[in-house]
């Protein structure tokens, strides 16, 4: 079965960005060997910030007690 979601549902920029990776709607995700390197590298790069980030975050904000290191398991509010 094809998942299908309404492209109303995306604001008008991001079809743009997702086409420049080779998303566009109704085509199969076939990515071109240099596009699929780019891929490869930006999910490692990205994978590996996201880990620094939570794990010695630089906004202070986020911080349970100000003279501790506790930070919430989801910053930025609840799941909801």
């Amino acid at each position: 079965m094809l998942y299908r979601e309404s492209i109303c549902l995306i604001d008008l920029e991001t079809p743009g960005l997702l086409a420049s990776i080779a998303l566009t709607k109704d085509a199969a995700f076939a990515p071109d060997e240099r596009r699929w390197v780019i891929l490869t590298e930006t999910a490692t790069s990205g994978t590996a910030t996201a880990r620094a980030v939570s794990f010695r975050n630089p906004d202070p904000v986020v911080l349970i007690h100000a003279d501790r290191r506790w930070m919430p398991g989801l910053i930025g509010g609840d799941s909801r």
